[in-house]
């Protein structure tokens, strides 16, 4: 699998002819042909294409499944810089990495570590490690003994969650994080004056707003050091029927309610062996609470996968169709033709890429690489050359 640092990823934008590609993770997707189901899907990731991509909680399983035929590299790992480099996780986000699609993450001393490529090189062992990712490790190690060596597989740092009551004057929060700006009025006081009236509140409506302040987006785009805490999602309240729980019993969309709430239990159904239980499929979509000891490992647990609660109600409607139309008007026409193509186009135009790609592979067959040419090298697809 091809390894490329940010910036390379970042050449990849849909800009003249080129793919779109997005990071998740560690992780490198090919996102130009991927389906959307939904308007607000397609911005998550096409608003970041050419860049690293943060997902909620709450989108993080299902798009990551079926994200997965889409892989197409690994992110080289660097030295980072303090803070300011580093994605924030809280002790929930952190649990959902507990399995090698997602990633298996761990905390010690409050940084965050992906250890998915070294499992067999963890102390402990691998078995270890496979039932305990996702999870604060500190205990196992004392501090500096498990950093020093690992400093490459530093991707982040925990904070914890919150709600708005914990917000103080110095505070601004944006999407839920809460970003302690007090610090600025030292290092750039420009900006610590320009955030001002915005201090102790939620901005989010303000920074997405058509005539949302630069001075937010700065904020929440590149001060990734001053956020001290999350405020925590209200997702859990949402209502869900009977009926939509019952759409989800496939181990690629799997979900189960414990005391009338709904767990999303993908992860655990897809990647048994990193749990202690198993999921028969017949339990799958269904109320649990009849099997008691599953139901509650389910609820405490597990209890950070709770995504709604359960109402009696009909399946939910399939979400229509919908065409994504570009406002902004200095988006490459490149990436909006692509977007205005009608879906038989698009079909008849990945065929045609195919046929291409088959021919090349061919001639590419009989072929020999050019005296002093990297052999490796040689080997990668043309537009990566």
């Amino acid at each position: 699998m091809l390894e490329l640092n940010a910036e390379e990823v970042a050449e990849y934008n849909g800009l003249n002819g080129a793919p779109i590609w997005v990071s998740l993770g560690n992780t490198i997707y090919n996102i130009t042909h991927f389906p959307f189901t939904s308007d607000d899907e397609r911005r998550i990731l096409v608003q970041r294409s050419w860049g690293k991509v943060t997902l909620d909680a709450n989108y993080r399983i299902d798009l990551i499944n079926r994200l997965e035929p889409y892989k197409c590299g690994k992110v080289k790992r660097v030295k980072l810089e303090p803070l300011n480099q580093l994605f924030t996780y809280t002790p929930r986000m952190l649990r959902l990495h507990d399995n090698p699609r997602n990633g298996i993450y761990i905390a010690i001393h409050g940084l965050v570590y992906d250890v998915t490529d070294h499992l067999d090189s963890y102390p402990g062992g691998r078995t270890s490690l496979m039932r305990s990712g996702g999870v604060d490790r500190t205990a196992d190690f004392p501090e500096g003994l498990f950093q020093g060596d690992n400093e490459d597989l530093l991707i982040g740092r925990m904070v914890d969650e919150g709600s708005m009551e914990n917000v103080g004057k110095m505070h601004i929060v944006l999407h839920n994080w809460v970003y302690n700006f007090k610090k600025l009025e030292t290092t750039d006081p420009a900006m610590y004056a320009a955030l001002l009236p915005f201090a102790g509140t939620d901005a989010t409506p303000t920074l997405t707003s058509p005539k949302s302040h630069q001075i937010l987006g700065d904020l929440y785009l590149e001060h990734w050091d001053l956020i001290e805490g999350k405020i925590t999602d209200d997702h859990i309240n949402k209502e869900i029927t009977t009926g939509e729980l019952a759409q989800h019993a496939e181990d690629w969309t799997a979900w189960v309610s414990v005391d009338g709430y709904v767990y999303n239990i993908t992860g655990i159904v897809a990647f048994p062996q990193y749990h202690d239980a198993h999921f028969p499929p017949e339990l799958l979509g269904q109320r649990i609470d009849h099997v008691p000891e599953l139901a509650r490992w389910v609820a405490t647990v597990h209890a950070y996968r709770r995504i709604g609660r359960l109402v009696e109600g009909p399946p939910s409607d399939p979400e229509p169709e919908t065409r994504f139309v570009w406002k902004d008007e200095n988006v490459s026409d490149a990436i909006r033709r692509f977007w205005e193509e009608t879906e038989a186009e698009r079909q008849a135009a990945k065929e045609a890429r195919e046929a291409k790609k088959a021919k090349e592979a061919e001639e590419e067959v009989s072929q020999v690489p050019p005296e002093g040419y990297d052999e490796d090298v040689f080997k990668l697809p043309r537009y990566i050359r």
